[in-house]
């Protein structure tokens, strides 16, 4: 992954560009979960896969001590550059698979836009597991492979039921290169691994519910992100989306 990132060919805060419907649309689910968040929970913060901090202004004055980790050294040093006026920020370089700290020290642990990247994601939940303290909470999103449209193309296709393994949806040439993975999860799949680990479920919010070329062409992005703002959780119920969030709690003993 950190080659894929410090790519020079590869612009990583341009690649938002032209998705501000998302992006907002990202960081309205993360205020909607973080409100959830006792003020007892409040003072550290680990944002894994923090990439340039593009969701910092979102928790940023909301945690005494902010630690943003990722694997990429050119997006950390944009992401200091940008943000240097926050000084409870902490920039470091890690991975979901090895967190670079010790256990029971966060509140709050968010992965956002990077378990579609991970490999191991049963190691990834164990890390977050370890460093969370008692009663603390976990933010994670992932890649939905049985959202509305896909179970809608995959009805009149008459394919078959989705699996509920992980699906790798890279292309035969760039799995042959060797590309960074991208992988989708069915929430049933993601649900086992939520109750394996001991975690009880806060709240799910269906997000990015309104993705489409042709929505966005025709509707102005205040009326998306309205519709998105009162949908997010009813839609979440039937997992409706492309992109997942949930807020989940570790057992306080």
């Amino acid at each position: 992954m950190p080659s894929y990132y410090d790519d020079t060919s590869f612009d990583y805060p341009e690649f938002w560009q032209g998705r501000k419907y998302e992006d907002l649309a990202e960081k309205l689910a993360l205020e909607k979960l973080i409100a959830k968040i006792p003020d007892n929970f409040r003072k550290s913060l680990l944002d894994v896969g923090a990439g340039f901090g593009r969701l910092a202004e979102v928790y940023a004055g909301k945690f005494d001590t902010c630690f943003l980790v990722d694997p990429s050294k050119k997006l950390l040093f944009r992401g200091k550059k940008n943000l240097s006026g926050k000084k409870n920020l902490r920039f470091l370089t890690g991975t979901g698979e090895k967190i670079p700290f010790k256990k029971k020290k966060f509140d709050l642990v968010l992965i956002v836009r990077v378990f579609h990247h991970i490999r191991k994601p049963k190691k990834t939940f164990c890390q977050v597991f370890r460093i969370l303290r008692p009663g603390g909470f976990f933010i994670f999103e992932y890649a939905n492979k049985a959202h509305f449209k896909a179970r809608f193309l995959n009805f009149f296709k008459r394919k078959r039921p989705f699996l509920l393994e992980p699906a790798d949806i890279r292309s035969r040439k760039n799995l042959k290169r060797r590309t960074i993975p991208f992988i989708n999860y069915h929430p049933d799949w993601v649900q086992d691994l939520i109750k394996k680990f001991g975690f009880s479920l806060v709240e799910k919010l269906s997000v990015s519910n309104f993705r489409s070329g042709i929505l966005k062409r025709l509707l102005p992005c205040p009326i998306l992100l309205f519709m998105e703002r009162n949908s997010q959780k009813l839609l979440g119920k039937i997992d409706f989306g492309p992109s997942i969030f949930v807020l989940l709690q570790k057992p306080s003993k």
